[in-house]
């Protein structure tokens, strides 16, 4: 097992044959008898918690919802970013890779719960708001 690093997350490669093949969408084969028919998504977000029950098909934008912010940013919100120009936090989210404005703000708190009920109506169980 090889542990490669990608875009800021860690997943195994397995090398069977000279092939590298990443490792959770082997043992989805194992478990589920089918190669995976489109992206898997790791439940938790760890990329090396390959346990099946870790494992979910998804699409591309919902593999993304379920990603945490990033370290950059400077509200600690997902969503949530701060507007010096307006000197307000403004929210925002991307559905289907559109950006969508949630609005403008005068605390981070209110931002956040705006940006945590649109990331519930489009991305349901794979909404990711920490």
């Amino acid at each position: 097992t090889v542990v490669w690093k990608r875009r800021g997350s860690f997943y195994r490669r397995v090398i069977i044959g000279g092939v590298r093949y990443a490792e959770h969408r082997l043992v989805w084969l194992h478990f589920h008898g089918v190669w995976p028919s489109g992206m898997l998504d790791h439940i938790n977000g760890d990329g090396t918690d390959n346990r099946p029950a870790n494992l979910r098909i998804a699409t591309a934008s919902q593999n993304s919802a379920n990603t945490r912010a990033p370290r950059t940013n400077s509200s600690g919100r997902k969503g949530v970013t701060w507007c010096a120009q307006k000197c307000k936090w403004t929210a925002g989210i991307k559905v289907n890779q559109k950006s969508k404005h949630l609005g403008c703000f005068d605390d981070v708190e209110a931002a956040s719960k705006a940006y945590q009920r649109a990331a519930a109506k489009h991305f349901g169980r794979f909404a990711r708001t920490e």
